[in-house]
């Protein structure tokens, strides 16, 4: 009766866990031949057929030669070493998306929870604090906070603190811009999605293509000088207005950087030097020997006519962080956000 007992607790257990998406990687673990075989063939089967351009700096070539080294390689191979190798191909896509992770045994899949917040430093300093890009509701509640603050007081400076941003969802990125744009934006030049397969990916495409307003080519679909209104009922007025950002900035944050640098804010941290990325969408593949995920992008969004812009190239951060009156800030938002969190 005991092992009975024991027997269906590992059984709903083990059904618990495929159902919430749990997944184990032993990284010590050896990979067999066959195995790093097929996780490198599926691998770039995904990479060929569901990223939006491989090749878009001319480096498809190497990518899959080196990934061809790998499939031929007699060395032994752990799932760590198998990790890291996929690793130093794919950074090569440099779409700051493309990327292969994997998790310890134990450690559960799940998305991290951020704390977003509006309030005041003092009399004149009112701050929001944006973790992320990729719930809807938390940005929307921020924003209805910022809004009430601003209606009962009168602020003369405004800072919005992106450091730790995890980037997000380009709709959600342009929700935010509409509350605190001052002037009508064009938010993108050209917006490319990568069409999808099979029939369900057919219909998706056709009500994409019919009453979306996209366009359409042989493999994707795109749209071209989107604009964005602000909302005058968030329009107030700032002596200054202020950003401040790390030295690595995902997708979305530099997008809404970007923007709002246009629209008269200015932007201090360390210089970002990294991809601009223009690129998103991630599509999750999991390469099904080594359990090892693989994040590709299945968009391009361009801000402007210079489709390989770079940070360098894009944003100038105004100033960093030594300069006294931004520590004076940073001070005064580590130390709201330290009682936030008690």
């Amino acid at each position: 009766m005991k092992s009975f007992r024991f027997c269906t607790f590992i059984f709903v257990a083990s059904w618990l866990t495929s159902c919430v998406g749990i997944k184990y990687t032993s990284y010590p673990r050896p990979l067999l031949k066959n195995e790093i075989k097929d996780d490198v063939l599926y691998l770039k089967k995904n990479l060929t057929e569901n990223h939006f351009n491989l090749n878009w700096e001319n480096n498809e070539e190497n990518i899959l030669s080196e990934l061809n080294s790998i499939l031929d390689s007699n060395s032994d191979e752990t799932v760590k070493s198998f990790e890291e190798k996929l690793g130093s191909v794919l950074v090569q896509v440099d779409d700051g998306h493309t990327r292969v992770f994997g998790f310890e045994k134990g450690e559960k899949i799940k998305l991290p929870r951020h704390k977003y917040v509006c309030d005041s430093l003092d009399q004149n300093i009112i701050f929001l604090k944006i973790p992320s890009f990729n719930s809807i509701q938390s940005i929307k509640k921020c924003l209805e906070e910022y809004k009430e603050l601003n209606t009962l007081k009168e602020f003369r400076t405004v800072v919005i603190d992106f450091r730790g941003n995890k980037g997000g969802r380009s709709k959600y990125v342009a929700h935010f811009l509409e509350k605190m744009e001052s002037n009508e934006v064009t938010y993108y030049k050209k917006f490319e999605l990568l069409k999808s397969r099979g029939i369900l990916g057919s219909i998706r495409n056709f009500i994409k293509d019919k009453f979306l307003g996209y366009k359409t080519t042989d493999s994707t679909l795109y749209r071209l000088n989107h604009k964005i209104e602000p909302d005058r009922e968030y329009k107030f007025s700032f002596q200054n207005k202020i950003i401040l950002v790390d030295s690595t900035i995902i997708s979305g944050t530099m997008l809404a950087t970007y923007h709002l640098q246009n629209d008269g804010f200015k932007v201090y941290g360390p210089q970002p030097s990294s991809l601009f990325n223009t690129f998103g969408n991630v599509k999750l593949i999991n390469l099904p020997n080594s359990n090892l995920y693989v994040a590709l992008s299945r968009l391009r969004l361009f801000v402007n006519d210079n489709y390989h812009s770079r940070h360098l190239d894009t944003l100038k951060c105004d100033g960093d962080f030594t300069i006294e009156t931004v520590k004076e800030i940073l001070n005064k938002i580590d130390q709201k956000l330290l009682e936030s969190k008690t």
